[in-house]
């Protein structure tokens, strides 16, 4: 469903896990895991807004943003923004 209604929106979602259950380490299953959110957020969030570009200080506000955006979009109460 997800897949389908980010094709709605023109964006293209990969596969979302990696076979997760067939992992040995925990590294690894928290890597098949969560490859999606982390590739979608660097893709659809991070790149679009200048990725690295502007220095330190505007580097640091889009990395708090794509977090704080992260976090809301996992389930995290308000208060976890403020």
């Amino acid at each position: 469903m997800a897949i389908g209604l980010a094709l709605m929106f023109g964006l293209r979602m990969p596969v979302n896990v990696d076979a997760p259950c067939r992992a040995t380490l925990i590294r690894d299953f928290w890597r098949r895991w969560h490859m999606t959110l982390s590739r979608v957020l660097r893709d659809n969030l991070c790149i679009p807004v200048g990725g690295n570009r502007g220095g330190a200080l505007l580097q640091a506000r889009k990395v708090v943003a794509t977090m704080l955006l992260a976090g809301l979009w996992r389930g995290a109460n308000w208060t976890f923004a403020v």
